[in-house]
């Protein structure tokens, strides 16, 4: 028995001896040894070689990176309480890591790790609070976890908790705290200090202004791949900034940055790229970078995207997507953008307006921003943007698009009130447009009917009080007419665009008709036929007086 005893003494002492080489190994970050001194202990339900041997396989450090191997590890260690296989419990849940994400349960693990002292976990805690995910936000709370972890040396915490005091976030605003305890993690290597740390100097909070020692760093955190300090060395560049000015590593820097998903970063660069600043200027590549921006919600990109799309530089020009980049600008606070997005309604329908609101409202972070409209909605863009005669569209005010089929194929008409003098109205068309997408053409079919899908109005009131508003003020003479909506041209008087079939020296031709309701002053009014919209063959010249003979097509691309 005695031997015996002996024996299994023996047994253990190895066991603990053998873990005890493979934890030094992995501390020493030599993975190999770990790994080959702590796989035959995997299932002694050690949980210390069970949370390096998961640590191994999370990170695939001398071994195969396995996500599920290393959950199933980790949580062995966890059940029996060990603090760092529940903090890193916690992290696969955070991140899902070999098992759905799931916030709830992470916060679990870590708050039994915190709880037990473990300081990486006690920061975990502080930045759920800080950040408010997963739990109501609370900065003060955030700041007690951060301490507990900063008050053992965790670079991190102390990171954490001297932004706070830099920033007064749940703490009375001290530069001498933040200072002291970024100057602890910036010593131990910390990025994020040293970026803090750099933006105090280049301030003057706390310190004596320095840009030069600003930079220097800056470029300490931004060797180690910091976004934020690569994004600020970028600037200090461009602005000549403790450094001569130097667009070229302006550009370099921004890139570095935007190339890890800093939105101020990417707005940045796309402004040189739009500006030709350090970089050939090439606009869609500025569109590109200020989309990216966009959709992390960098109130200055949304503006920048709506006014290339109002001026369709480096995008296809859209008063809706205009007018949407804008609107999102604007909730973020951008006051400069509602004047923007105020201009370009001028120019569009009430359909268009509401049609932008909704993308704007229906859109949250994150998720792809919309980089077209409806074909209904760019109609009207179309029709401003292929006339020959620009100064007649600039004193025109377009007041709806509607979609209509004729033969199978898709059309648009357009509504619009040209602006008289004395800002009266002075007249009203349709317009029609067709997309030929299997071309990538846009074809325009507007200001071919002659006079005869012209009406004119002497109007009193002014251009601005012409509403689209529908009135049933009359019938019309046909059944098929009674769903029309009419659109009110001021005065008393309507206009509408209705389906019509007719015959013209034995040919059938289907179209649409225009038809203004002018008032009666005996009585209650008619409707008048003011030009038609026809297809068909039609090769006669004995056609009604109001039907035109052939529909003329301009083909042209967008921006000419």
């Amino acid at each position: 028995m005695a031997i015996f005893g002996s024996a299994v003494g023996v047994g253990v002492w190895y066991r603990k001896h053998q873990i005890e080489i493979g934890h030094r190994a992995f501390l020493a970050k030599d993975y190999t040894t770990a790994y080959a001194a702590l796989s035959p202990f995997d299932g002694w339900r050690s949980p210390q070689a069970e949370t390096d041997l998961g640590d191994l396989y999370v990170n695939g450090n001398g071994v195969n990176k396995d996500y599920s191997k290393a959950f199933q590890l980790f949580q062995e260690a966890a059940y029996v309480g060990y603090a760092r296989g529940e903090a890193n419990l916690g992290l696969l849940y955070t991140r899902g890591d070999g098992v759905p994400a799931n916030q709830a349960d992470a916060i679990h693990w870590f708050q039994l790790a915190a709880d037990q002292g473990l300081p990486s976990a006690e920061w975990e805690i502080g930045l759920f609070y800080d950040t408010g995910n997963g739990v109501q936000q609370d900065y003060v709370q955030a700041n007690i976890w951060y301490k507990k972890a900063a008050d053992q040396g965790y670079a991190d915490a102390e990171t954490n908790l001297g932004g706070n005091y830099m920033g007064g976030h749940g703490v009375h605003q001290d530069y001498t705290k933040a200072f002291a305890l970024l100057q602890k993690a910036a010593d131990q290597g910390v990025s994020n200090a040293q970026y803090g740390l750099g933006t105090m100097y280049e301030n003057g909070w706390g310190v004596p202004q320095d840009s030069a020692q600003a930079v220097s760093l800056f470029k300490e955190a931004a060797a180690q791949g910091n976004d934020n300090a690569e994004e600020e060395i970028g600037y200090m560049y461009y602005a000549g900034q403790g450094v001569p000015q130097d667009y070229v590593k302006a550009s370099r820097y921004f890139k570095q940055a935007a190339d890890q998903g800093n939105a101020e970063a990417e707005y940045n660069l796309g402004v040189d790229y739009l500006n030709a600043q350090g970089v050939t200027e090439d606009d869609p590549k500025a569109a590109a970078l200020f989309m990216k921006s966009a959709e992390q919600n960098y109130a200055s990109a949304e503006d920048a995207l709506g006014q290339l799309y109002d001026n369709g530089k480096g995008v296809e020009r859209s008063t809706v997507l205009s007018y949407m980049y804008f609107n999102l600008a604007v909730a973020q606070g951008n006051d400069g953008s509602k004047a923007e997005r105020d201009q370009v309604a001028q120019n569009m329908t009430l359909g268009q307006i509401a049609d932008a609101q909704a993308m704007s409202s229906e859109w949250t972070p994150g998720r792809p921003l919309p980089t077209t409209a409806s074909y209904e909605d760019l109609a009207p863009d179309y029709i401003l943007a292929s006339s020959s005669d620009h100064s007649v569209y600039q004193n025109s005010r377009i007041w709806f698009s509607r979609e209509f089929t004729i033969s199978g194929k898709k059309y648009y008409a357009v509504f619009m009130v040209t602006k008289g003098g004395d800002y009266h109205a002075a007249a009203a068309s349709i317009s029609v447009v067709t997309f030929d997408m299997s071309q990538d053409l846009r074809q325009s079919l507007s200001g071919i009917y002659r006079q005869s899908t012209q009406a004119n109005f002497a109007q009193l009131g002014s251009y601005g009080d012409v509403e689209p508003l529908k009135k049933p003020h009359a019938s019309y003479t046909a059944l098929d007419r009674l769903d029309a909506p009419e659109f009110d041209l001021g005065n008393r008087k309507y206009a509408t665009l209705v389906h019509d079939s007719y015959e013209g020296m034995g040919e059938a031709e289907q179209g649409y008709e225009v038809f203004v309701f002018e008032p009666s002053q005996y009585g209650v009014g008619s409707w008048l036929n003011a030009g038609s919209i026809a297809t068909g063959d039609d090769t006669t010249a004995n056609c009604d007086g109001d039907q035109p003979s052939s529909l003329l097509k301009n083909s042209w691309r967008p921006g000419l």
